[in-house]
């Protein structure tokens, strides 16, 4: 029925506001139809609104229907309370009452008959009927009406006789014997006097056997009590009246079915009861589907309260209609506490509008389940994660009837996801970022140099003397110094800088959108002051100075920068440390090779050198199948030198072939002290691989160490496999007749890379760095590396990819088969 608002229907309106507009319609029409309603005061006249609602009744209506007039108005004319019936008794639909129908068509209705319940004060109340006529008002401007006035005339006795009149006993019988229900008649005694044949089938007797029996042998024990009080309150009935009872009767062969009974008094014409007309409905199915839905039910409230997840029914509105006990646990509000609260007032606010908009989609039909996760607010202000399931439930029409809510938490699951994430991305001790995220920030960096034409700036920083700390008050003072370090970088780096801790003592800051220098400089030299102040310790203050090296460019690449700002920092090494060096090509290197020379020479006489280690893994399983030789030079004033510090100069001169003949024989010893068996690869010099005498060098080196040949691994460059000699052929020739392996280190980066192949017998190639620090985001890269692996595998020869710095590069490698791999992320070298 179409519905007219006739004032404010939203949540602020006040309950006097809603019942002014009635008011003033009542005094409209009463003022227009005041003769009617003085001419007809013994018709009880009702006014009723444009939506059906009573507006007001005169003393004639509350007599009739037994209602005062304060709780008639504002009760709608269809309301379930009249329980109006037609006049066959049938119940009547709200739309085929006298008022909806005038509101509907606008047409006038005319002395239609009707039943209507009447309350009375025993609380029992009756039925009386009435013949009503409804009148449509309307005004000039609207096309339907705006109100309806009804009269009310009782009818009651008149409507009494024509149905005793209707009630003859052949159409009665007719209706009875066609009635998919059974009908009976009993006498006051309780004794079947007349059922329909329907009986047969419903009970399994005939009629004829039920007649003179007494109708309480057909009923369960348990429901006789309640029937008796039910055939007695009819016969002792002042009033026509009806009783509805359920109860269980017995079957043929002693099985009960359910059924509703409808009892009815019948009155002889003086008004006396003489016996009772029931119509009994097999509401077997009924029961069953009643009992079923209690049963499930009663599992979903077991299992809401007792599941040990949170569980709550939530309203359409959001409200929580009903919580279980894991709830209160999870949320830290009672209860009593949710029911006051909108399921949206515990979501954070970052979340509540995904929330709110997936509530609204499943009402919208657009989806019927969501399984999200959503942070929410405890009662004390902590945060919990929660996974929630959240399901919408209608009813039999199909409309949204309310939310099924499942929350779990997972907060312990998102810390360890948190724990993993950081872990990847952060050094444990300091809590800085690591190499991974620098390659990555440095990479984005260089990709915006070129579009805002600016430049980044890189500080590399390695602590003075930290192993002598170490040594001196143990590692874990040296640990405490480290994080001092890195809490001084945070606090000194501006906002949108990144320290990251490269390992050991080696930190790295990287500082955007350089424009100058001079202004890097600067920034450098306050974060230099920072570093070098005193560290309180528990024992008391320690001081260590720090070494920088400074770089500003825009590229060539991200590794190029770094090599820049780890040779600037090795200058202040090497000009006596505590300093500050700004990388310069022309300068690189500026020692005085003379006197590197000479020094060198000296190194060697009083055991300078070292020798560290870097393990080449097995990317399967990460075990260690090589390790790889790379020589340091412990300089009594610069400190620790590598290699490109000194090499370039021994290998002008015979120092060279005295550093590797010391290298092939102090290595070979050390790898026979290992616990596992790993392989122990040198690097040899193309000068050194050209002397006669090589070979016996090599036999030397194993002989006097007394380690077998097969864990020996020499390893040359492309540049002196071209460059070779017939003595170094015949050299190399003979190292592997006695089991020594081949390597060819940095493949790919000299010329006539695939000739090098077919002059020695090779068993390993290095895929040089410059091809795997790209991987695997740049596809050039992974085309190249995936065709090096694969002319491996079809070469036989074992591959090594070099310069593994990041998880990403060694599972890309890995998925690609590649069997070995070195680099830091792997490990870095080690004394």
């Amino acid at each position: 029925m179409p519905r007219r608002d006739v004032g404010p229907t939203g949540p602020s309106a006040e309950p006097q506001q809603r019942q002014r507009p009635l008011d003033s319609l009542a005094t409209a029409v009463l003022s227009e139809h005041h003769k009617l309603l003085v001419d007809n005061t013994d018709s009880g006249l009702l006014l009723c609104d444009a939506d059906g609602m009573i507006v007001s009744a005169n003393p004639a209506a509350e007599r009739l229907l037994g209602v005062a007039l304060d709780d008639i108005r504002g009760r709608a004319s269809t309301d379930a309370r009249w329980a109006m019936v037609d006049e066959h008794g049938l119940l009547m639909r709200p739309e085929d009452a006298p008022v909806s129908r005038v509101l509907a068509t606008g047409a006038s209705v005319r002395r239609a008959t009707l039943g209507v319940f009447r309350p009375t004060r025993d609380g029992d109340g009756t039925y009386v009927w009435i013949e009503a006529s409804c009148e449509p008002l309307y005004r000039s401007a609207d096309d339907r009406p705006y109100a309806v006035v009804a009269s009310l005339k009782d009818v009651t006795q008149r409507r009494q006789a024509e149905l005793a009149l209707r009630e003859s006993e052949a159409r009665y019988r007719l209706l009875a014997d066609n009635s998919s229900d059974v009908i009976t008649r009993t006498s006051r005694r309780g004794v079947i006097t007349w059922v329909s044949p329907s009986v047969r089938r419903l009970m399994g007797y005939s009629p004829q056997g039920l007649v003179g029996a007494p109708s309480a042998a057909l009923i369960h024990p348990e429901d006789l009590p309640r029937a008796v009080q039910a055939f007695r309150a009819l016969f002792e009935a002042e009033n026509d009246s009806d009783e509805m009872v359920t109860m269980r009767l017995r079957r043929r062969g002693g099985a009960y079915i359910d059924v509703e009974v409808a009892m009815h008094a019948v009155r002889s014409a003086s008004g006396v009861v003489t016996e009772i007309q029931s119509s009994v409905r097999d509401i077997s199915a009924r029961v069953a589907a009643e009992n079923a839905r209690r049963s499930a039910e009663e599992v979903f409230r077991l299992a809401l309260e007792h599941a040990p997840i949170g569980m709550a029914v939530i309203g359409l509105d959001g409200r929580w209609i009903t919580v279980n006990e894991a709830m209160p646990r999870i949320t830290g509000h009672s209860a009593a506490e949710l029911r006051r609260l909108s399921m949206l007032d515990l979501v954070q606010p970052d979340d509540r509008e995904v929330v709110s908009s997936t509530m609204s989609a499943m009402i919208d039909g657009r989806m019927q389940t969501s399984v999200s996760s959503v942070r929410m607010t405890t009662r004390d202000g902590g945060v919990v994660w929660t996974e929630r399931s959240t399901t919408l439930v209608r009813d039999t029409g199909g409309s949204p009837s309310y939310f099924v809510l499942q929350i779990v938490d997972i907060s312990d699951r998102m810390r360890v996801q948190e724990q993993l994430a950081r872990r990847a991305t952060t050094d444990p001790l300091t809590g800085l970022p690591n190499r991974s995220v620098l390659q990555d920030r440095l990479k984005q960096a260089l990709v915006r140099t070129q579009r805002d034409q600016s430049q980044v700036g890189l500080i590399f920083i390695d602590l003075d003397r930290f192993k002598v700390l170490n040594d001196v008050f143990g590692h874990d003072a040296g640990d405490e110094v480290l994080r001092q370090v890195a809490s001084r970088l945070e606090s000194t780096r501006h906002d949108d800088d990144i320290a990251v801790r490269l390992g050991g003592d080696e930190f790295v800051v990287l500082c955007e959108d350089q424009h100058d220098l001079p202004t890097f400089r600067a920034q450098a030299d306050q974060l230099f002051a920072a570093l070098n102040k005193p560290y309180p310790l528990p024992h008391g203050e320690v001081s260590i100075s720090c070494s920088l090296g400074l770089t500003v460019g825009s590229g060539p690449d991200a590794t190029t920068l770094m090599q820049q700002a780890d040779a600037a920092m090795y200058r202040s090494k090497e000009d006596g440390r505590a300093r500050i060096s700004v990388f310069n090509e022309a300068a690189e290197p500026s020692a005085d090779d003379a006197t590197l020379e000479q020094e060198l020479t000296v190194a060697l006489e009083r055991n300078e050198l070292r020798i560290h280690y870097q393990p080449v893994r097995r990317l399967s399983d990460g075990s260690i199948s090589a390790r790889e030789a790379l020589v340091r030079w412990q300089h009594p004033s610069r400190g620790l030198l590598p290699p490109s510090a000194f090499i370039a100069v021994a290998d002008q001169s015979r120092l060279i072939t005295d550093i590797g003949s010391w290298m092939l024989a102090q290595a070979c010893r050390d790898a026979v002290g290992w616990a596992d068996d790993a392989v122990v690869s040198v690097n040899i010099s193309a000068r050194h691989l050209a002397q006669p005498d090589f070979a016996d060098t090599v036999e030397q080196a194993l002989g006097a160490a007394g380690l077998e040949a097969s864990r020996l691994q020499i390893e040359m460059t492309e540049t002196s496999i071209l460059q070779a000699s017939s003595s170094t052929l015949r050299s190399t020739a003979r190292i592997t007749s006695l089991g020594v392996a081949l390597a060819l280190d940095d493949f790919g980066t000299g010329y006539g890379s695939i000739t090098t192949l077919q002059r020695l017998p090779i068993s390993t190639l290095k895929l040089d760095s410059c091809f795997v620090e790209r991987l695997p985001d740049d596809r050039e890269a992974c085309a190249m590396v995936s065709a090096l692996l694969r002319m491996c595998s079809g070469l036989g020869l074992e591959a090594v990819a070099e310069g593994v710095e990041t998880a990403a590069q060694a599972t890309w490698l890995r998925e690609q088969e590649c069997p070995l791999a070195q680099g830091y992320y792997l490990g870095r070298p080690e004394a």
